[in-house]
């Protein structure tokens, strides 16, 4: 469809004003669209149809676009609340099949003798673990947690047994040393002072 045959007055307002010669617009009877045809390119814009769903018939633009809208919404939060859910059992499950793994693998459990142990910073202390193997000879080093984690830096152990493999046989149980000092800094740091 052309510009003439769009708006027919139009070009009878522009020859009547004589702006018709000045454009070279043809006159109505000599044009043809034939003459001039509109060329079209595979993945055209002007050319695509839309597909047609079901779904989003008898809605208008704005109607089919708050719908797709709400769709992807709807979508994106129950993936998001899958992934949670997903994340919340392997939590809940971690602790049984660790359990499970020691019991295959072999197990070596270690506690403290003592429960409680006050220390003057700057001065170092001895605290003792026992370690008992409950299953086949076990090869293990420890990790050590400090509790508040903000003391941590504060907290250096000068010997330890988990600096190295510890080797236990079945059955075996040994008492295992840890010798460490608390930081003096640790009193001028104010946020220490709840701790």
């Amino acid at each position: 469809m052309t510009l003439v045959d769009r708006f027919p007055n139009l070009l009878t307002r522009l020859q009547s004003n004589g702006v018709a010669r000045l454009l070279r617009i043809p006159q109505r009877s000599s044009y043809s669209a034939s003459q001039h045809p509109i060329r079209t390119f595979p993945g055209d814009v002007s050319t695509a149809v839309p597909p047609t769903n079901p779904q989003y018939s008898g809605l208008t633009h704005a109607q089919r676009f708050r719908k797709q809208k709400s769709e992807n919404f709807m979508a994106v939060v129950n993936y998001t609340a899958s992934v949670i859910v997903v994340f919340v059992d392997v939590a809940y499950a971690a602790v049984p099949l660790y359990k499970i793994i020691c019991t295959q693998t072999g197990s070596m459990a270690h506690h403290s003798q003592q429960r409680k142990i006050k220390v003057l910073p700057g001065k170092t202390a001895p605290e003792f673990y026992t370690a008992k193997n409950s299953s086949a000879d076990v090869v293990g080093i420890s990790t050590y947690s400090v509790v508040p984690p903000k003391a941590a830096q504060y907290f250096n152990k000068i010997q330890c047994f988990c600096f190295e493999e510890q080797k236990l046989e079945a059955g075996e149980e040994v008492d295992m040393p840890v010798f460490f000092y608390i930081d003096p800094k640790f009193l001028e740091d104010p946020w220490m002072a709840s701790s």
